[in-house]
């Protein structure tokens, strides 16, 4: 199975808020929690901010805190929280920008979602805005 078939069924349960089956579908593919993808090349968090998808947003957020290895190689199962670093993976997910110069917290923002753009701030001291 190529990227692109991987990550559009990822793309397609943010889409729709298919919190468990986006969730699957990052846990048999790590690797997409920092990938990009469609004609936009955004990433997931630009997708969950772009649908104000909160729930899927907070749950992809939480695997890869407890899934995926921080720059010291731990994982963090509490994820984020008063105190602790930055996720490295998140904080360049949540800081890039797309094909049109917009980072996920600015197309929540954009779009109306202020659920979306109050978490990912939750999850980033540092966001470019």
């Amino acid at each position: 199975m190529v990227l692109a078939t991987k990550a559009a069924a990822l793309f397609d349960a943010i889409a729709e808020g298919d919190v468990d089956t986006a969730v699957r579908a990052l846990e048999s593919h790590p690797g997409l929690s920092h990938k990009r993808a469609g004609k936009k090349n955004r990433t997931i968090y630009h997708a969950c901010a772009s649908g104000g998808q909160v729930e899927v947003l907070r749950r992809l957020c939480e695997h890869v805190w407890a899934h995926v290895p921080d720059e010291l190689g731990k994982t963090h199962p509490g994820g984020a929280g008063p105190g602790r670093r930055f996720h490295p993976v998140l904080y360049r997910a949540v800081n890039s920008f797309d094909e049109s110069g917009l980072t996920p917290l600015m197309l929540a923002c954009k779009k109306g979602h202020a659920g979306a753009a109050q978490y990912l701030m939750s999850q980033e001291e540092t966001l470019f805005v």
